[in-house]
């Protein structure tokens, strides 16, 4: 079947199949026809496109959300949250002291094994000389923040890093698919 829209009643823009259909910006109040229809429709009055259109919004308020988080205004160059994605990607271990997004699996545990060296490599060193233990304290806010950032990626806040056992959870787990409230999918 091939579908027919206007946003504004005079312009018509088609013919589209239905998966062509859903990569236009399609609102309840879009008008559809397609040769089933005697008369143009809104689109909310078409149930096979209402599941179209309720996923549409949803991700649009995602979208609108993760906007309204990052300040738009502090990066001129960039105009539509598509390219703010795509420049906002982080390279592994580009933040490690920021406490502030998304990481991966493989990032924590690579921070995990860095952890545990460190701490092995700097309490050696520490039973020489006592005051070489204050090194393992940037060691220490690394791994609770990459913590933090491990938990917002499976869309919890990073204090449930303090729940027993959790970082099992925490290496192991899927991270959210898509946007969350904290940012956007560190895999994207």
């Amino acid at each position: 079947m091939e579908y027919y829209y206007s946003t504004n009643g005079s312009d018509k823009n088609g013919p589209f199949s239905f998966d062509e259909l859903k990569q236009k910006k399609i609102t309840t109040k879009t008008l559809i026809w397609h040769e089933e229809l005697d008369d143009w429709k809104m689109a909310g009055q078409l149930p096979e496109l209402k599941n179209l259109i309720e996923k549409a919004s949803i991700t649009l308020k995602k979208k609108e959300s993760v906007r309204e988080k990052i300040n738009l205004d502090k990066k001129p160059e960039t105009n539509n949250l598509d390219t703010l994605v795509v420049n906002e990607k982080q390279k592994m271990f580009s933040k490690p002291f920021s406490y502030k997004g998304r990481i991966r699996r493989l990032e924590y545990g690579i921070t995990l094994i860095i952890f545990y060296l460190g701490i092995v490599f700097i309490g050696g060193m520490a039973e020489a000389e006592e005051t070489l233990g204050i090194l393992a304290l940037p060691l220490y806010w690394v791994y609770i923040v990459q913590g933090a950032k491990r938990c917002h990626d499976l869309g919890n806040s990073g204090w449930y890093q303090l729940i027993p056992f959790y970082f099992f959870w925490m290496i192991f787990a899927k991270g959210d698919d898509g946007i969350n409230e904290y940012g956007p999918n560190p895999k994207m």
